[in-house]
C-alpha cells in the first residue's frame, strides 16, 4: 500500500487533546472514526475545510493519486495517475465525515466519488483494477474499494450496484484452501504474505464492525 496523495487523512486522529484534526505528514493514513469524536456529530467549519481540502487534491481525471510514478511487480503508473486505493481512502473520509459528522456535502461527494471509483477502475475488467488500463486482479485494492463503495452507498440509505457484489466475489472466489490469499492474479504476484491477507479479513470484517456501531 502506498500512501494517499491528500494534505490531510481528511481527519485523522492523532490522540492529542486538540482533537487531532492536523494536516499530515507526507503519508497520510485512512481516517479513522475517532477523529470525529471532538465533532459531536455536527457538521462544522473544520469538517467542511477539510473536505474541500481533499477534494481540491482530485486529479484532473476524477480519482486520487500519488505525487510519484509507481513500478510494481505487475505494471506501472505515472506521477498523479488515479489509483483505486488513493482514490479509495478519499472515499473513506468522505463517508467518516457524512455518518459521524452529519455532513450532508460530504455524502453526496462521496456517492459521486463512488460511482467515479466504479465505472473508472471497472471499465474493462470483472473487478476494480489499480489503475485505469491495468487488467491484473489486485485482491486488497479490490476488496477495499469494493467494502468501501458498499459502505458509501449503504450510508446514503441506497443499495450498491451489482458490479461491487460481482467484484468482491472474484476476490472471495480466490482465497486458498488454508485460508490465504495471493497477492494478485499475475504470475509474479502469487506468493501469500500474512500482511495482505490479514488487510483482506480487515476489510470483510468491516460490515460486522459497522453493525455493532449501528452505521
Amino acid at each position: 500500500m502506498a500512501p494517499l496523495s491528500s494534505p490531510f487523512l481528511l481527519l485523522h486522529f492523532t490522540g492529542q487533546p486538540s482533537g487531532g484534526l492536523v494536516p499530515t505528514s507526507p503519508k497520510p493514513r485512512a481516517p479513522g472514526p475517532a477523529a470525529y469524536a471532538s465533532l459531536h456529530r455536527e457538521p462544522t467549519a473544520r469538517v467542511s475545510r477539510l473536505r474541500t481540502a481533499l477534494l481540491s487534491r482530485r486529479t484532473p481525471a476524477g480519482g486520487f493519486g500519488y505525487e510519484f510514478p509507481v513500478v510494481t511487480r505487475w505494471g506501472s503508473y505515472d506521477e498523479g495517475e488515479p489509483n483505486l486505493v488513493a482514490t479509495t481512502f478519499a472515499l473513506q473520509g468522505l463517508t467518516d465525515a457524512a455518518q459521524m459528522a452529519a455532513d450532508a456535502e460530504a455524502a453526496s461527494d462521496g456517492l459521486e466519488l463512488a460511482r467515479f471509483t466504479l465505472d473508472h477502475f471497472g471499465a474493462h475488467t470483472r473487478f476494480l483494477a489499480y489503475h485505469p488500463g491495468s487488467t491484473v486482479l489486485v485482491h486488497n485494492a479490490n476488496i477495499l474499494a469494493c467494502g468501501q463503495i458498499a459502505r458509501t452507498y449503504r450510508a446514503a440509505r441506497s443499495e450498491p450496484p451489482d458490479e461491487v457484489y460481482d467484484a468482491a466475489r472474484l476476490t472471495l472466489a480466490a482465497q486458498r484452501p488454508d485460508g490465504a490469499w495471493p497477492y494478485a492474479e499475475h504470475p509474479r504476484c502469487g506468493g501469500v504474505d500474512t500482511f495482505h491477507t490479514l488487510y483482506l479479513l480487515d476489510v470483510l470484517d468491516q460490515p460486522a464492525r459497522a453493525d455493532a456501531r449501528g452505521q
